[in-house]
């Protein structure tokens, strides 16, 4: 048996049966009025945060941790994680809304009714390619710059303003949630894969947003938990560039955060050119799986790289939406 394989297993056996719990969701706590879910796996291919959870979930039921309010773990997609895809039929971050049938689609349906009792989700992922350090990646309002502090998962954070959707026409599932009213952030931890600098940052994560639940539920107030927290480095997206043939490639080896120039080359030899049009970052630089001829395995990505340039004023000086969550 995998390694993956043996977690699967082990986070199952944590999941009695429930008539009211969908498949691959784990629950703990004591049950006090501030419930947290904790999403691993959204991406079948992205299993860095699961032995964390395994090991915060081992823990509370062992006593060696306690937690005052209601805990949910969710595996988003255990079947493309045993296929060692991103995703079966459709993405399962990208569905959380009316669209065409798909086991995705359903997937997303079945969690909604656990999402909308989540007073905060934490959505754990993990880039395709290697990336220069972790990020936060979502909307900015005041409590969930508090929440980002907080949880101290990554220093740098790609944001943008409340009700701006990161790929139009899709929902994903922490935009499912903030449109609930309730705070939801997605963290990318590592680039995809288990290893143990991803485990300790994945599983440290977790205990501060139970801790900081824990702390709400007697009576601590979230902007408190802030004094002396590090200012986070605010990106946002400057450019993206479409993903207009397949005939497109990037050059070898760009990764997330990766510094270029304006009119830096950035495709591959002998490829149409690409061009940075902007310095700054990259960001989800794309090298999709070509077969033999050549020719790219499934659909054509939306676009072949983004370009993150720092913010340079806060987004309260700039006037962005301070509305829920």
């Amino acid at each position: 048996m995998s390694e993956l394989q043996a977690l699967l297993a082990r986070f199952e056996g944590l999941c009695p049966p429930s008539a009211s719990l969908p498949p691959f969701v784990a629950q703990a706590g004591e049950g006090g009025p501030f419930h947290v879910v904790l999403c691993c796996m959204t991406h079948g291919d992205e299993t860095g945060s699961l032995p964390a959870a395994i090991a915060l979930l081992e823990s509370l039921q062992k006593g060696t941790r306690r937690f005052a309010g209601r805990l949910s773990v969710v595996l988003g997609n255990p079947p493309a994680a045993r296929l060692g895809r991103r995703f079966g039929q459709a993405d399962l971050n990208r569905v959380f809304l009316p669209g065409p049938p798909s086991w995705e689609r359903s997937r997303a349906a079945e969690l909604m009714p656990l999402l909308d009792q989540a007073d905060l989700v934490v959505d754990l992922h993990q880039t395709i390619e290697a990336t220069a350090q972790p990020f936060h990646i979502h909307p900015w309002s005041p409590v969930l710059e508090q929440w980002a502090q907080v949880l101290q998962g990554a220093q740098d954070w790609v944001t943008r303003p409340m009700g701006e959707s990161f790929a139009t026409g899709t929902c994903c599932l922490d935009e499912y949630v903030r449109d609930q009213g309730k705070a939801a952030l997605t963290i990318e931890l590592s680039q995809k894969g288990m290893r143990p600098q991803t485990t300790a940052l994945a599983l440290a994560v977790m205990d501060r947003a139970l801790d900081a639940a824990e702390a709400i539920l007697s009576g601590s107030d979230l902007g408190n938990m802030t004094s002396g927290a590090t200012k986070m480095r605010l990106w946002r997206t400057s450019h993206k560039q479409p993903y207009a043939s397949a005939e497109l490639r990037l050059r070898a080896g760009l990764r997330n955060f990766e510094p270029v120039q304006a009119g830096e080359l950035l495709s591959a030899p002998g490829t149409s050119e690409l061009r940075a049009p902007c310095p700054g970052v990259l960001l989800f630089p794309k090298y999709p799986p070509r077969d033999a001829a050549g020719q790219i395995d499934g659909p054509l990505p939306v676009d072949i790289f983004r370009v993150l340039t720092p913010l340079r004023q806060h987004p309260l000086a700039l006037g962005w939406p301070t509305g829920a969550p």
